[in-house]
Protein backbone atom coordinates (compact mmCIF):
# COMPACT_ATOMS: atom_id res chain seq x y z
CA UNK A 1 0.00 0.00 0.00
CA UNK A 2 1.33 3.43 -0.99
CA UNK A 3 4.84 2.44 -2.18
CA UNK A 4 7.10 5.47 -2.31
CA UNK A 5 10.82 4.72 -2.73
CA UNK A 6 13.04 2.33 -4.68
CA UNK A 7 16.66 1.23 -4.45
CA UNK A 8 18.56 -1.68 -5.99
CA UNK A 9 21.61 -3.69 -4.95
CA UNK A 10 22.78 -6.69 -6.91
CA UNK A 11 19.80 -8.86 -7.81
CA UNK A 12 17.46 -7.23 -5.28
CA UNK A 13 15.02 -4.34 -5.47
CA UNK A 14 13.96 -2.66 -2.22
CA UNK A 15 10.58 -0.88 -2.04
CA UNK A 16 9.40 1.38 0.81
CA UNK A 17 5.85 0.26 1.46
CA UNK A 18 3.50 2.41 3.54
CA UNK A 19 2.56 5.99 4.25
CA UNK A 20 0.84 7.67 7.19
CA UNK A 21 -2.49 5.92 7.44
CA UNK A 22 -3.15 3.28 10.10
CA UNK A 23 -4.05 0.49 7.67
CA UNK A 24 -0.75 0.69 5.84
CA UNK A 25 2.25 -1.58 5.89
CA UNK A 26 5.22 0.44 7.26
CA UNK A 27 7.78 -2.01 5.88
CA UNK A 28 10.38 -2.63 3.20
CA UNK A 29 9.47 -5.14 0.50
CA UNK A 30 12.41 -7.06 -0.97
CA UNK A 31 11.96 -8.27 -4.54
CA UNK A 32 14.35 -10.47 -6.54
CA UNK A 33 15.20 -9.10 -9.99
CA UNK A 34 15.13 -12.08 -12.36
CA UNK A 35 17.33 -12.34 -15.46
CA UNK A 36 14.35 -11.55 -17.72
CA UNK A 37 13.57 -8.35 -15.77
CA UNK A 38 10.57 -9.75 -13.93
CA UNK A 39 10.29 -9.46 -10.15
CA UNK A 40 9.66 -12.13 -7.53
CA UNK A 41 8.55 -11.26 -4.00
CA UNK A 42 11.19 -12.58 -1.58
CA UNK A 43 10.44 -11.19 1.90
CA UNK A 44 9.61 -8.08 3.91
CA UNK A 45 11.36 -6.23 6.69
CA UNK A 46 9.93 -4.09 9.48
CA UNK A 47 6.65 -3.22 11.06
CA UNK A 48 5.09 -0.02 12.37
CA UNK A 49 6.84 1.52 15.35
CA UNK A 50 9.66 3.66 16.69
CA UNK A 51 12.08 0.96 17.87
CA UNK A 52 15.09 -0.67 16.25
CA UNK A 53 14.08 -2.13 12.91
CA UNK A 54 10.59 -0.65 13.19
CA UNK A 55 9.41 1.87 10.59
CA UNK A 56 6.92 4.71 10.47
CA UNK A 57 6.22 5.89 6.93
CA UNK A 58 9.35 4.65 5.16
CA UNK A 59 9.93 7.02 2.25
CA UNK A 60 13.24 7.51 0.47
CA UNK A 61 15.73 4.68 -0.04
CA UNK A 62 19.41 4.70 -1.01
CA UNK A 63 22.14 2.06 -1.00
CA UNK A 64 25.82 2.55 -0.15
CA UNK A 65 28.01 -0.48 0.41
CA UNK A 66 26.16 -3.02 2.53
CA UNK A 67 23.63 -0.55 3.93
CA UNK A 68 20.14 0.41 2.83
CA UNK A 69 19.39 3.91 4.14
CA UNK A 70 15.69 4.58 4.78
CA UNK A 71 14.15 7.97 5.51
CA UNK A 72 11.22 7.68 7.90
CA UNK A 73 8.84 10.60 7.47
CA UNK A 74 6.95 10.08 10.73
CA UNK A 75 9.90 8.98 12.91
CA UNK A 76 11.93 11.94 11.56
CA UNK A 77 15.12 9.92 11.21
CA UNK A 78 17.27 7.90 8.86
CA UNK A 79 17.47 4.20 9.59
CA UNK A 80 20.40 2.19 8.25
CA UNK A 81 19.66 -1.45 7.53
CA UNK A 82 22.43 -3.99 6.88
CA UNK A 83 22.14 -5.95 3.64
CA UNK A 84 23.52 -9.50 3.64
CA UNK A 85 24.70 -11.51 0.59
CA UNK A 86 21.17 -12.93 0.08
CA UNK A 87 19.55 -9.47 0.10
CA UNK A 88 18.13 -9.89 3.60
CA UNK A 89 17.90 -6.87 5.89
CA UNK A 90 18.73 -6.43 9.57
CA UNK A 91 18.86 -3.41 11.85
CA UNK A 92 22.07 -1.38 11.74
CA UNK A 93 21.51 1.98 13.43
CA UNK A 94 19.44 5.18 13.33
CA UNK A 95 20.51 8.77 12.79
CA UNK A 96 18.63 11.96 13.62
CA UNK A 97 15.51 13.01 15.45
CA UNK A 98 12.70 15.54 15.02
CA UNK A 99 13.93 19.12 15.05
CA UNK A 100 15.36 22.02 13.07
CA UNK A 101 19.04 21.64 13.94
CA UNK A 102 21.90 20.05 12.06
CA UNK A 103 21.24 16.34 11.67
CA UNK A 104 17.62 16.78 12.83
CA UNK A 105 14.69 16.28 10.46
CA UNK A 106 11.04 17.15 9.98
CA UNK A 107 9.47 14.70 7.50
CA UNK A 108 12.56 13.44 5.63
CA UNK A 109 11.73 12.16 2.16
CA UNK A 110 13.93 11.42 -0.87
CA UNK A 111 17.52 10.17 -0.54
CA UNK A 112 20.47 10.00 -2.93
CA UNK A 113 24.11 8.95 -2.58
CA UNK A 114 27.14 10.45 -4.29
CA UNK A 115 30.54 9.20 -3.22
CA UNK A 116 30.61 9.24 0.58
CA UNK A 117 27.70 11.68 0.93
CA UNK A 118 24.04 10.95 1.60
CA UNK A 119 21.68 13.73 0.45
CA UNK A 120 18.40 13.94 2.40
CA UNK A 121 15.28 15.92 1.44
CA UNK A 122 14.27 17.48 4.77
CA UNK A 123 10.81 18.39 3.50
CA UNK A 124 9.23 20.59 6.18
CA UNK A 125 12.52 22.24 7.22
CA UNK A 126 13.06 22.97 3.49
CA UNK A 127 16.71 21.93 3.27
CA UNK A 128 18.75 19.28 1.59
CA UNK A 129 20.92 17.94 4.39
CA UNK A 130 24.23 16.43 3.36
CA UNK A 131 25.43 13.63 5.62
CA UNK A 132 28.89 12.09 5.51
CA UNK A 133 28.99 8.29 5.30
CA UNK A 134 31.96 6.88 7.23
CA UNK A 135 33.76 3.67 6.19
CA UNK A 136 31.66 1.75 8.75
CA UNK A 137 28.42 3.17 7.26
CA UNK A 138 27.77 5.59 10.14
CA UNK A 139 26.39 9.05 9.38
CA UNK A 140 27.38 12.54 10.51
CA UNK A 141 26.13 15.99 9.50
CA UNK A 142 28.28 17.70 6.86
CA UNK A 143 26.32 20.67 5.44
CA UNK A 144 23.00 21.78 3.94
CA UNK A 145 21.63 23.30 0.74
CA UNK A 146 18.62 25.56 0.32
CA UNK A 147 16.45 26.88 3.08
CA UNK A 148 12.97 28.30 3.52
CA UNK A 149 13.71 31.89 2.50
CA UNK A 150 11.14 32.19 -0.28
CA UNK A 151 10.82 31.52 -3.97
CA UNK A 152 14.23 32.73 -5.21
CA UNK A 153 16.55 30.33 -6.98
CA UNK A 154 18.34 28.23 -4.39
CA UNK A 155 15.48 28.56 -1.88
CA UNK A 156 13.46 25.43 -1.23
CA UNK A 157 9.91 24.92 -0.05
CA UNK A 158 9.20 21.27 0.59
CA UNK A 159 12.01 19.36 -1.14
CA UNK A 160 10.46 15.97 -1.76
CA UNK A 161 12.75 13.90 -3.95
CA UNK A 162 16.26 14.04 -5.30
CA UNK A 163 18.46 12.53 -8.00
CA UNK A 164 22.13 12.90 -8.84
CA UNK A 165 23.86 12.69 -12.20
CA UNK A 166 27.54 13.49 -12.46
CA UNK A 167 28.04 16.75 -10.52
CA UNK A 168 24.39 17.83 -10.66
CA UNK A 169 21.79 17.46 -7.94
CA UNK A 170 18.15 17.57 -9.15
CA UNK A 171 15.59 18.44 -6.46
CA UNK A 172 11.79 18.40 -6.61
CA UNK A 173 10.92 21.74 -4.98
CA UNK A 174 7.35 20.65 -4.24
CA UNK A 175 5.60 23.81 -3.01
CA UNK A 176 7.49 26.07 -5.45
CA UNK A 177 6.24 23.84 -8.31
CA UNK A 178 9.63 23.33 -9.91
CA UNK A 179 12.74 21.21 -10.19
CA UNK A 180 15.90 22.94 -9.07
CA UNK A 181 19.39 21.99 -10.19
CA UNK A 182 22.42 22.40 -7.92
CA UNK A 183 26.05 21.77 -8.83
CA UNK A 184 27.86 19.66 -6.24
CA UNK A 185 31.60 19.19 -5.92
CA UNK A 186 33.43 15.90 -5.54
CA UNK A 187 32.25 13.62 -2.79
Amino acid sequence: LWPQGLAAKGDYLYVSDGQSRPEENHRIQVLKINSDGTLTAEFTFGKEGEGKGELNVPSGLAVKGNYLYVSEAENNRIQALKIDAKGRLSFGFTFGKKGKGKGEFFTPQGLAVKGNNLYVCDMINSYIQILRIANNGRLSFLSEIGGPRGGRLGDLDGPEDIAIKDDYLFVIDYYNNRVQVFKVKGD
